[in-house]
């Protein structure tokens, strides 16, 4: 028998999409086991980090027809973490409408930025996201190096230790100054990483922090450089040096023997850092995409 033969027949009805409740779990945990196509991944935030999701559900017929999933990681951007569609839908119709609704939502809640990161390489993704308005906005490249002894130590004038919970908004105020919106962290997702993670350490001068290093502990014996961050105007001091080095000698103390970072391919200065610690490019290039947003007024 053809294979077509043994396919559901397409819905037809009229798609309503509103925002998951809670009594909607059963649907949305068989949505998700049966969905095809289906993305689930990271996005732009740590699995460390607590997620300010907005998940969305389209229905057709009485039944889900799809879901879509963003989590707030910046002030001003929203990252997709999930789009999944039933397998007798019109996968152009219910994904366009879910990305279109999902945006209009994020807007109202203050979001700039809708941005997807395609770790899975997924060609399907990316035609809809085209069409969805999406362009591709830079690549993000990944480096590792062995968790040897620092060739530099850095800026030794500057004190470097512990973040604490009262070392949050400065610590904020600095990365969103480093990294520009896309890839600003909320207050919300570095509070919730503290004691959390196997490094976070701040850098002051004078009393005043002006940098800052968040890494993660994996399984393997590995570590992952997920921010290092220096004030854009106190760059050039060495003092990014200063906490990647102190970042080694944490992570080394971990019992860790290879360290990962990624970075935006365009980041050329900081590459040369890195590559003065031992990085070496793996290889890995994972594609951005972003959409603008249009603000709500009224």
């Amino acid at each position: 028998m053809p294979l077509g033969f043994l396919r559901h027949p397409r819905r037809q009805g009229p798609l309503a999409i509103r925002e998951a409740q809670e009594s909607d779990h059963p649907d949305i945990e068989d949505l998700l086991a049966h969905a095809h196509p289906l993305y689930s991944g990271l996005g732009g935030g740590m699995r460390e980090a607590a997620q300010d999701n907005v998940t969305l559900l389209a229905w057709q017929e009485g039944k889900p027809a799809g879901i879509v999933t963003a989590h707030r990681q910046g002030p001003d951007v929203a990252w997709l973490h999930t789009l999944g569609l039933a397998d007798d839908v019109s996968m152009e119709e219910v994904s366009l409408a879910l990305l279109q609704a999902l945006a209009q939502r994020l807007a109202q809640v203050g979001a700039t930025w809708l941005a997807y990161m395609d770790e899975h390489d997924l060609s399907w993704m990316r035609r809809l996201l085209e069409r969805a308005g999406f362009r591709l906005s830079t690549r993000v490249v990944g480096y590792e190096a062995p968790a040897q002894v620092p060739p530099d130590m850095g800026n030794r004038d500057v004190q470097v230790r512990p973040a604490g919970p009262g070392d949050i908004p400065a610590i904020a105020r600095v990365d969103r100054a480093a990294f520009g919106p896309l890839w600003a962290y909320t207050e919300a997702v570095l509070s919730s990483v503290l004691g959390q993670v196997g490094c976070f350490l701040v850098a002051e001068v004078e009393g005043q922090v002006v940098g800052y290093v968040l890494c993660t502990l994996h399984e393997g014996q590995r570590g992952h450089v997920v921010r290092l961050a220096v004030e854009p105007g106190r760059q050039g001091k060495r003092l990014g040096a200063r906490l990647l080095a102190e970042a080694f000698l944490a992570m080394r103390a971990h019992g860790v023997q290879w360290i990962s970072l990624n970075t935006q391919e365009e980041n050329v200065r900081s590459q040369r850092l890195y590559r003065w610690f031992g990085f070496r490019p793996t290889g890995e290039e994972v594609g951005v995409w972003v959409r603008r947003l249009t603000k709500v007024t009224g």
